[in-house]
């Protein structure tokens, strides 16, 4: 009888075991060890006195705190097994205090987050392997692929890496496939169709071709020749077609910048280069420090260029006159620029508009960040549109990161833990004032941004070792744009 007892005692122990397991996985919210769905559940439930812990999760609820008879303690942050706090819990709805009283802690309450945006939930991308550093600092989205640049990944002293993640389902993606090339690839990288290509910072950049679902080919090595040789070359880079765009940041002595068109002419052989340049282009302007490529325009940043005061930043637009040939470039600046603007620190195109960051301007705050949107109006002609800034000022540097895809436009802000923001045209000059996408406890979200067919990729680099900082490991999340 002891035996059986014993037995059935330590069945009923797993049980619970499990059975708390299970609610703790499932449920984001207790009192006392009793599980809860929603924050709101959980008060109307709350007897006076009680304390409601919380994960560090995004709540996509309005809370709202009625019950005069009621004092509590709303504590946030606490990781799964809530046997630590580790951030903060994240009201992405309205708080209404009508009665009682509540004590709240490790809270942050805002209502432009993610809730109800018609994304869904990130996507977690992570490499295949452990010990990679800086994934996340480049990402790029194009269809049902993704590739994410690690550059300081370093498995046998190979360097960087990238990793090509495929969508096997409406909200599903493979583990992803690496890349090594024994170099420091992975600072910049683009997709284009079955093309890919990843920077081999400061001397070339490989163009990998899609030989399967998710297979790809050796790649094929890309090197400009010209002064700018071994001057940050392929510090950036992009895709589109048959064009491929790399930006060269110094050049030898007091050469300035520059950009290289390559074209391909084969199955994955690339024509010798065609040089771009700032027509006006003096050392020290950082022409080529970001480019872009869509069609027959390119566009190409210079974040340190100078007629606008010290810094304030210009971008050069170029169109395609022929196969591979290009014109002298269109010159457009921020039409209230200033000093250490640093406008063109980022650009993409698509389409009849162009977007610039500038992430040091100022007008919402000490470099707070801002985008300006161009619309092309003839062949070579670019006129300003909009400029655009985030709907809130807790982040900064808003514009480190820019990507536009048809109608649709990413800014990435790197301040405060990081954020993007997804805008959407609604007329000529129009646009609304933007969807806010973050994820809790990151501290560069934003670092780099994408976006195809409206859906949005974010890289989350530069977050040190998880287990001594608190954050999530290097990243890169990607949000669906829901039907």
């Amino acid at each position: 009888m002891t035996i059986k007892r014993n037995v059935i005692l330590l069945i009923c122990l797993l049980s619970y075991v499990l059975w708390a397991n299970i609610a703790y996985a499932l449920e984001p919210v207790r009192i006392d060890g009793i599980y809860y769905s929603t924050l709101q559940d959980a008060y109307d439930d709350a007897m006076y006195g009680d304390t409601i812990q919380s994960r560090n999760a995004v709540f996509c609820e309005d809370l709202y705190l009625d019950d005069n008879n009621t004092s509590v303690t709303l504590e946030g942050g606490y990781n799964d097994d809530f046997s630590a706090i580790i951030g903060k819990t994240f009201l992405g709805g309205n708080l209404f205090v009508s009665g009682g009283s509540a004590t709240i802690e490790n809270y942050l309450l805002q209502d432009e987050l993610q809730c109800g945006s018609g994304f869904s939930d990130p996507k977690t991308l992570l490499p295949v392997d452990d010990g990679v550093s800086l994934f996340g600092w480049s990402v790029a989205i194009n269809g049902d692929y993704a590739i994410v640049g690690a550059y300081a990944e370093e498995e046998d002293s190979d360097r960087g890496a990238v990793y090509i993640f495929h969508k096997t389902g409406p909200d599903e993606w493979d583990s992803g496939t690496k890349i090594k090339t024994g170099s420091w690839i992975g600072a910049s990288v683009a997709i284009s169709g079955d093309y890919a290509i990843a920077s081999d910072r400061g001397q070339s950049a490989y163009i990998f071709k899609r030989t399967g679902t998710n297979t790809w080919d050796s790649g094929t090595l890309i090197t400009p020749t010209g002064p700018e040789k071994w001057s940050e070359i392929g510090n950036s880079v992009a895709i589109s077609g048959d064009y491929v765009i790399m930006g060269a940041t110094f050049g030898e002595g007091s050469v300035p910048g520059a950009a290289y068109i390559f074209q391909r002419t084969g199955l994955n052989s690339w024509s010798s280069a065609t040089r771009i340049a700032a027509a006006d282009g003096e050392d020290g302007d950082y022409f080529g420090s970001s480019v872009d490529i869509n069609g027959d325009y390119a566009v190409v940043g210079a974040s340190r260029e100078n007629d606008g005061g010290t810094y304030a930043g210009a971008a050069y637009i170029f169109q395609r006159t022929g196969p591979n040939s290009w014109g002298s470039g269109t010159k457009i600046v921020a039409p209230d620029a200033e000093a250490d603007d640093r406008f063109g620190w980022s650009v993409a195109i698509s389409g009849d508009y162009a977007v610039v960051g500038a992430i040091k301007e100022d007008e919402g705050g000490s470099n707070a960040g801002a985008a300006y949107m161009f619309r092309r109006t003839g062949s070579d002609s670019w006129d300003f549109d909009i400029k655009i800034m985030a709907p809130d000022t807790l982040h900064g540097l808003f514009g480190n990161s820019v990507e536009i895809d048809g109608d649709f436009t990413v800014v990435g802000a790197l301040g405060y833990g990081g954020a993007a923001y997804v805008f959407k045209r609604t007329g000529t000059g129009s646009w609304d004032s933007g969807i806010k996408l973050f994820v809790p406890n990151s501290l560069y979200f934003g670092q780099s941004v994408s976006i195809s067919n409206g859906n949005v990729i974010v890289g989350d680099a530069m977050n040190g070792t998880p287990a001594a900082s608190g954050t999530t490991p290097d990243t890169a999340y990607i949000f669906l744009k829901n039907p």
